[in-house]
């Protein structure tokens, strides 16, 4: 067999991973779909294909499946930043690789992420991880495809000069790699950061920074007023201070610094500007070439900082403490492999380009007839340049988070879709169409790792369907694959929480941004009483398990359920769809702990049909919400009504007085079966009443929670000790009717 690492030999048994080292020239294969770079996004794309029954040839040209995932990229762009949660937003795919890799710390971790993600919890340490535990993750994520052959050490013949592709037209028949191999296939998939095969396909690309005029992006261009990142203290760039004659010092560049707004033809973010311009177009050896040059200088500017007898022995003290970490990139000296390619090639459609408009938060929104994901970072692109400014070295292009506000966006499907005139069946999920800002909006791993995904979906549907391209792909039927799948899709007022009301009802429901679509407005629908309605009012987002459900016995004038929100709604389990709290922020969530006496009682006029209605950890629903809901609801069959802790601080209480006004009125809620509520045994009073309630109504269960949260370690454990009354009296759990709850939330969720 050759070249291939221990490791490699022990994952043979499921997936081939073979190594273009000791490939024969001659060789010849054929496949379903061939995927150029073993990047998130290929990794991405080889396993969606493989589940949907294609064969598929993932190629890399390195000896490491995974790309930045495992090369110190992890995580580190998903809930980083402070003013919003961009982990809501990615996809299916990318969820299923983190709880791979969480899963590799144990079933604590793991529990913890997934409760976490469950309850839309913020918390940027939740998506960290080190390098080899990614690459192990992915390495036995690939054993279980049955379908997958993973070339390494392959990469494509002259990396973009056209020596790698052979086409029929306007379409690829098949690519050849650097050891003569030849690799055919229906549909190809460029997954790599740098854009080898669709460059080589005859695809347009750009390189470098568009000019203001261009797409009039007003922070477009050569920048003269860089701050972010730039140099606090001025640095003389000559050889000879003061001296121009005398030379500029390494990394400095001699061209002008040129007029604010205006284009470069280069624009790229190594963190060495200057000394990796010719990385895009160059060939492998070149390009690794500089990827050492780049290392030595990473590992100068360590060794400097630890070492250099100019330096204070208190910089080198605290430097020197420091070290590689012993399990990373063990062969490569501990350092990564690769460099985070910013701003190379972009594939460049021309009807579809991505610039910062998209993002601009005052600029109406783009309208995207084929989204196919939601997309949720600033601007974020790294200096282009180093030149000389005003006798000092300047770092020109480096912008983050700058210019007007910015909200979320929706990324359209042709913008990873070459012109069928270029190339017919090609997807580009590496390099969206895109201006070098617009770039900066969507080069997140995970965001390419979903467009992987998705280009997996179309390449499936296009060879079932027998499309003519790969543009061709019929858009309603991609998307009813992703929203099976779990993809979000849609925006709600441009990811901005709303409010919307229920034509049957004066009850509102907050939508949370992102989470679901809004098909119409209220105001399309119809009063109470009227014609059905034209349109839904409301369609849940689908996330597995967690999707809002409903059971209604309306249907519209066509005879389909229409899960409308109204007086006959029986059931809604609130997951991922829908909040009930009256302010909703950006992180709005589905908890019961901020839910108010006002939500509860629109609630309970605007569906009376409920027949169970749990809402723990809520602190500030007292008697009013409690009368509404059994006063309103007459089939209801359990009411939890519990606090996050009994002895939490401002904590509403149901009283005695609500318990006097239950008994006085004998027709509310005859059926009720289970009524849980907070502990009050040391209010004589309270318990005198909840006991006379319990007594009057035969069937009726009284749980008394006590809930308090415990330090255990680091953390808080939450102990709940339930007591049950009926019949005015005291009884244990192993003589309680059956059916009665024994367990009781305690993550803030609503099941209503």
């Amino acid at each position: 067999m050759g070249y291939l690492t221990r490791f490699h030999l022990l994952l043979m048994s499921s997936v081939a991973i073979l190594s273009g080292e000791t490939c024969s020239t001659t060789q010849r294969h054929e496949f379903d779909l061939v995927i150029l770079g073993g990047t998130g996004a290929g990794v991405a794309a080889a396993i969606q294909a493989s589940r949907l029954n294609l064969s598929v040839a993932l190629l890399e040209e390195s000896a490491h499946i995974g790309g930045m995932v495992v090369e110190g990229a992890g995580g580190a762009d998903l809930d980083s930043q402070p003013n919003f949660q961009n982990s809501l937003t990615i996809g299916p795919m990318v969820l299923e690789l983190y709880r791979r890799v969480i899963s590799t710390y144990g079933p604590d971790r793991l529990r913890e992420f997934n409760e976490a993600w469950a309850n839309h919890t913020k918390d940027k340490s939740l998506w960290r991880y080190e390098s080899h535990k990614g690459e192990q993750a992915i390495l036995d994520w690939l054993k279980e495809e049955e379908n997958i052959q993973v070339f390494i050490n392959t990469s494509l013949k002259g990396t973009g000069n056209g020596q790698g592709v052979v086409k029929n037209g306007t379409s690829i028949t098949y690519i050849i790699t650097e050891d003569g191999q030849h690799f055919s296939a229906p549909y190809f998939i460029d997954a790599t950061y740098e854009g080898d095969l669709f460059a080589s396909a005859g695809v347009n690309y750009v390189i470098g920074r568009e000019s203001v005029d261009d797409f009039d992006e007003q922070m477009a261009g050569i920048r003269h007023d860089s701050k972010y990142s730039n140099l606090q203290i001025p640095v003389d760039p000559y050889n000879e201070p003061g001296n121009p004659s005398s030379g500029l010092i390494p990394t400095v560049q001699s061209d002008p610094l040129g007029k604010q707004g205006d284009g470069t033809p280069l624009g790229l973010g190594f963190d060495m500007p200057g000394r990796t311009l010719e990385y895009p177009q160059a060939d492998r050896s070149t390009r690794l070439c500089l990827l050492k040059k780049l290392e030595n200088w990473q590992r100068g500017q360590l060794y400097y900082l630890a070492n250099d007898p100019s330096l204070p022995e208190e910089v080198r003290s605290e430097w020197s403490s420091w070290g590689y970490a012993k399990d990373e990139f063990i062969d490569n000296g501990h350092f990564p492999r690769r460099m985070y390619a910013r701003g190379v090639r972009r594939m460049m459609r021309g009807d579809v380009i991505i610039t910062t408009k998209w993002h601009d938060y005052d600029i109406p929104a783009v309208q995207v007839p084929d989204p196919v994901l939601v997309n949720l970072w600033p601007m974020d692109v790294h200096a282009v340049r180093r030149v000389v400014k005003d006798g000092a070295v300047y770092d020109d292009g480096f912008i983050w988070n700058e210019g007007p506000p910015w909200k979320p966006f929706q990324v359209p499907f042709k913008a990873i879709v070459p012109h069928a005139s270029q190339c017919s069946n090609l997807y580009t999920p590496g390099s969206p169409s895109s201006t070098h800002l617009g770039h900066g909006l969507v080069r997140t791993e995970h965001t390419s790792t979903t467009l992987g995904q998705i280009s997996a979906f179309a390449a499936a549907i296009a060879i079932k369907e027998g499309c003519a391209s790969a543009e061709d792909v019929p858009y309603h039927l991609l998307r009813e694959k992703l929203k099976e799948a779990g993809f979000l899709l849609d925006l709600t007022s441009n990811g901005i929480p709303q409010k919307v009301v229920s034509p049957y009802s004066s009850t509102y429901f907050t939508i949370p941004p992102i989470r679901t679509e809004k098909s119409n407005s209220a105001a399309d629908a119809p009063a109470p009483g009227t014609d059905a309605p034209k349109k839904r009012l409301l369609k849940p987002a689908s996330k597995g398990v967690k999707e809002a459900r409903f059971k209604s016995s309306v249907t519209d004038w066509d005879g389909k359920y229409y899960n409308l929100i109204g007086t006959s709604t029986r059931m809604i389990y609130f997951g991922y769809a829908f909040v009930l709290t009256d302010d909703v922020s950006y992180t709005a969530k589905n908890g019961a702990r901020d839910l108010t006496n006002e939500a509860v009682i629109r609630l309970a006029k605007g569906l009376p049909n409920l027949r169970t209605v749990s809402l723990p950890s809520t602190n500030k629903v007292g008697d009013a919400g409690f009368l509404a809901l059994i006063s309103n609801c007459p089939d209801l069959r359990l009411l939890e009504i519990t606090p996050s802790s009994t002895n939490s601080y401002g904590l509403t209480k149901i009283t005695a007085k609500a318990f006097d006004e239950f008994c006085e009125h004998p027709e509310w809620d005859p059926g009720l079966k289970q009524n849980i509520i907070t502990n009050d045994e040391h209010n004589k009073e309270f318990m005198k009443s909840m006991r006379a309630l319990s007594k009057q109504r035969e069937k009726l269960v009284v749980t008394l929670l006590h809930r308090s949260e415990e330090r255990q370690w680091a953390d808080f454990d939450i102990t709940t000790l339930p007591e049950h009354f009926m019949k005015g009296r005291k009884c244990s759990p192993e003589k309680t009717p059956r059916g009665v709850a024994q367990r009781y939330g305690q993550d803030h969720s609503i099941q209503v």
